[in-house]
């Protein structure tokens, strides 16, 4: 036998004295069992089915069908130990009873599954495994029911290399799970400290993770909730959700999209209440989809998506956000191919997955300690620019208290001017009414002393115009009062309706019958504005045009032209009476002031007048020429 023979037989006899043998084809094969026979009908009719070998793409279990495998175990070595251990990876399996032959060559049973408690497992292992002896048995059988898809995925291993590699399995489990605690407690802490709730939502969803990966890996139905099927069941679904959903919550508040990002919160709240609702219906309508989680992928994307955003908008902590969550997108990725029976299960998946896991925690943890130290240097900031608006606020304050005494020295001002107005005013008010009085009394008294009958009427005809001073003078008195309590009420006004009404008030006036008026009106369309106060104006225009024609003259005229230019209305009243001299042009506003003292009027028609424009507010402009006419310029603003 030459070296190359030797060499070849001692890497066939290697090979065949290897420790594990993962299912394939050349060991394991699988028929389904449309006619749920038992496992003496199986292997009494054993010739008669058709038994196929798994392959990479014939290993997949349909949810809620029967299946029988036989694992053929002849071609596996024993060497010194015959003992061997059958290993199936996927927790989804429901159950899974199998078929070996003991000593006397008769078969035993083990039933197990994740529908039966962790306690029916003869050997207490996270995955399901089962002892055979290879000297007793040519062929094991295992049936197998998942009310999920699932795996035919495991592996035919010796005692020593399971316990080998269970301990470097558990040894990486643990550790993983002391990061995740140490995380937990941490945050938990800082949560106390800080009272922050984008830690508490944090902590949240490390404890969903920590549940998300127990009920993952088996760990979960071995070590908390071993008695409780039902609960193991459902474990996965809820864990996952968790996850998800506080994830979702932590980026709202840690992003603060609420107010930076309205539209991204209002995304990433429905895509909350969609994970929750798809929760609720894998949970109660269609549980065979409660391991499925491929979904989760397009909610983790809008999480990146929001801190994308946020990055871009120069929201220095969502670096390490970003990171994050690519970090675990990688990794929730590897476990998604299991997940949806693009590969096998592997021990890698579950590897990749925890790595995820724990750089987003780490990450996640630099991004909020990130954000404290921007939210401490913000507060610094607030600090300097509060005590800076202090300093601010005091200086307003001296420069405001100035500005007060200021404000109070002119209403004071302004007040003891009201109270001279108001002395002047019941003054000459008085003055007004004592005087027609008093001769209304003298003229009585005189009258009574008269014997004739003219005499008496001609003092009754002195009394009768006396009297109808007073009542002008009392008439306008409360006009004036009217006018300056009044509130602007504001409607539409027609104008040239307005004018006719006007003139037609004056109809009967003597003065008016011997003045010729003309009037043009340029105003198309109605104008917004009060018309009590607009009618008082052109009244007082016109009747101090009347009042004081020039009767010298041989014809009195009056000439009214109202029109609009921009955003105001002009009115315009021009007569050729006896005119104002240029020292009487700023007297004639204020009150009981006449040109002619001697005239009949009251003097208080264009005091009138100004008041009702200082509501509106107006402006009048007057030019005259003594013995040629006056001329009256009114300019209102258009409300619009």
């Amino acid at each position: 036998m030459n070296l190359t023979t030797k060499a070849l037989d001692n890497i066939q006899q290697q090979k065949q004295e290897r420790n594990v043998h993962y299912f394939s084809g050349e060991f394991v094969y699988y028929v389904e069992d449309t006619q749920n026979l038992a496992f003496e009908q199986i292997i009494s009719t054993i010739s008669n089915l058709k038994f196929k070998p798994i392959s990479s793409v014939h290993n997949v279990l349909e949810e809620k069908k029967n299946y029988w495998l036989k694992i053929d175990l002849r071609k596996i070595q024993s060497g010194k130990s015959s003992n061997w251990i059958v290993e199936f990876d996927d927790f989804r399996i429901s159950e899974l009873d199998f078929y070996s032959k003991n000593e006397k060559g008769n078969f035993e049973i083990q039933r197990v599954g994740f529908s039966k408690p962790f306690g029916a497992r003869e050997i207490k292992h996270k995955n399901f495994v089962f002892e055979t002896n290879v000297a007793y048995n040519d062929f094991v059988y295992a049936r197998i029911y998942s009310t999920k898809k699932a795996f035919i995925n495991g592996r035919i291993v010796k005692i020593e290399q399971l316990v080998e590699d269970s301990s470097i399995d558990y040894l990486l489990l643990s550790l993983f799970y002391g990061i995740c605690l140490a995380m937990i407690v941490y945050n938990f802490f800082l949560y106390l400290t800080i009272n922050d709730k984008t830690y508490l939502f944090f902590l949240l969803h490390l404890l969903g993770a920590v549940l998300f990966s127990l009920a993952r890996d088996g760990l979960g139905f071995q070590l908390l909730w071993p008695q409780s099927p039902t609960l193991n069941m459902h474990a996965f679904n809820f864990a996952n959700t968790s996850m998800i959903v506080w994830e979702i919550m932590y980026a709202r508040s840690f992003l603060n999209t609420l107010k930076s990002q309205p539209t991204i919160d209002k995304l990433l709240k429905q895509a909350l209440f969609i994970r929750i609702g798809i929760y609720f219906f894998t949970t109660f309508i269609a549980p065979q989809y409660s391991n499925i989680c491929a979904y989760d992928i397009l909610f983790l994307l809008i999480v990146l998506y929001s801190g994308f955003v946020s990055f871009k908008e120069n929201y220095r902590p969502a670096t390490y956000f970003i990171v994050a969550f690519v970090w675990m997108l990688a990794g929730y990725v590897a476990f998604l191919f299991g997940n949806l029976f693009l590969s096998p299960i592997h021990p890698l998946t579950s590897i990749f997955m925890n790595l995820g896991l724990i750089g987003e925690m780490l990450l996640l943890s630099f991004a909020l300690a990130s954000r404290i130290k921007i939210l401490q240097k913000e507060k610094i900031i607030a600090q300097s620019e509060t005590i800076n608006q202090l300093t601010l606020n005091d200086e307003l304050k001296d420069e405001a208290n100035k500005e007060l005494e200021q404000k109070v020295l002119e209403r004071t001002i302004a007040l003891e001017a009201k109270n001279k107005e108001l002395d002047a005013f019941v003054y000459k008010s008085s003055h007004d009414l004592k005087g027609p009085l008093n001769s209304i009394s003298g003229l009585a008294t005189i009258g009574m002393m008269a014997n004739d009958i003219p005499t008496m009427k001609e003092y009754f005809r002195l009394t009768r115009e006396t009297s109808n001073r007073l009542q002008s003078t009392i008439e306008d008195l409360l006009t004036l009062t009217k006018v300056k309590e009044a509130t602007v009420t504001r409607k539409q006004i027609n104008i040239n309706n307005l004018l006719n009404e006007i003139l037609e008030d004056f109809s009967h006036d003597q003065k008016y019958l011997n003045t010729i008026i003309s009037k043009k009106i340029e105003i198309k369309s109605e104008i917004l504005n009060d018309e009590s106060l607009i009618k008082s104006v052109m009244q007082n225009l016109i009747e101090n045009g009347l009042k004081y024609s020039d009767l010298r003259k041989e014809k009195q005229t009056l000439d009214i032209r109202i029109y609009t230019k921009h955003d105001y209305m002009y009115i315009e009243v021009k007569d050729n009476g006896i005119g104002i001299d240029p020292e009487n042009k700023y007297k004639i506003f204020d009150m009981f002031y006449k040109i002619n003292p001697k005239s009949i009027g009251t003097g208080l028609g264009l005091h009138i007048l100004k008041t009702a424009l200082n509501k509106l507010n107006g402006q009048i402009e007057m030019t005259s020429e003594k013995g040629v006419g006056t001329c009256f310029i009114v300019t209102l603003p258009i409300q619009k």
